[in-house]
C-alpha cells in the first residue's frame, strides 16, 4: 500500500487470507502479520463458538470499523486546524464468503459474522441466510457509523463519500 501513495494501511494483503474473518494476524503498514489478534489465536473457532460467544473472538470487520474511525475523527481533526484534505479508502470483506477457521486449510462456510443480530430468530431461515442478511446489516450499520464520524466531524459537506460492492 505504501508503494501506492498509502500513508497508513492496516488489512489483510493476501487476497486469498481475506476470506477469514477470524485471523490470527492483520497486516499494517509495510509489514505482513504485524499485527496480532490474540483473541483468534485458539485452532478451535466455529460458527458454533463465535455465535455463543463472540466476544472471544476478533472480527476483522471490528476492528477495521475501529481503525477507520479513529482515523477519520485525527484527518479530520488536522483538516480543521489547517484546511488539509485526506482520503481514506475503507475496504471491507462483507459481504462476502469466508470461514471462521485459518486460511489456506479451511474451506469456505458460508459469511462469518459473529451474531446473527434480529435475524437469530428467523426459524424458518437456513443459517445461511440469517448469516447473510447479518453481514449485510453489519456493513450498512458500520458505513452509517462512518458518515456519522464525518458528520461529527464537521467534514460531513466537505467530503465525497462512494460506496461500491462486488459482494453485496
Amino acid at each position: 500500500p505504501a508503494a501506492q501513495g498509502f500513508e497508513t494501511y492496516l488489512g489483510q494483503l493476501d487476497q486469498g487470507v481475506c476470506h477469514n474473518m477470524y485471523p490470527a494476524t492483520l497486516d499494517a503498514d509495510n509489514g505482513t502479520d504485524n499485527v496480532a489478534l490474540p483473541l483468534n489465536a485458539a485452532s478451535n473457532k466455529s460458527r458454533a463458538l463465535c455465535m455463543a460467544a463472540p466476544e472471544r473472538y476478533n472480527y476483522t470487520i471490528d476492528v477495521w470499523q475501529s481503525a477507520a474511525v479513529e482515523w477519520l475523527e485525527r484527518a479530520a481533526a488536522a483538516r480543521a486546524r489547517d484546511d488539509r484534505p485526506f482520503f481514506a479508502y475503507v475496504s471491507f470483506t462483507i459481504p462476502h464468503a469466508g470461514g471462521w477457521g485459518d486460511a489456506p486449510d479451511t474451506p469456505e462456510q458460508g459469511n462469518p459474522v459473529p451474531t446473527d443480530l434480529q435475524y437469530a430468530n428467523e426459524s424458518a431461515w437456513p443459517d445461511v441466510e440469517k448469516d447473510h442478511a447479518a453481514v449485510v446489516t453489519y456493513l450498512d450499520r458500520y458505513v452509517g457509523a462512518l458518515a456519522a464520524t464525518l458528520r461529527r466531524a464537521g467534514v460531513e459537506n466537505d467530503t465525497y463519500v462512494f460506496f461500491a460492492s462486488d459482494n453485496g
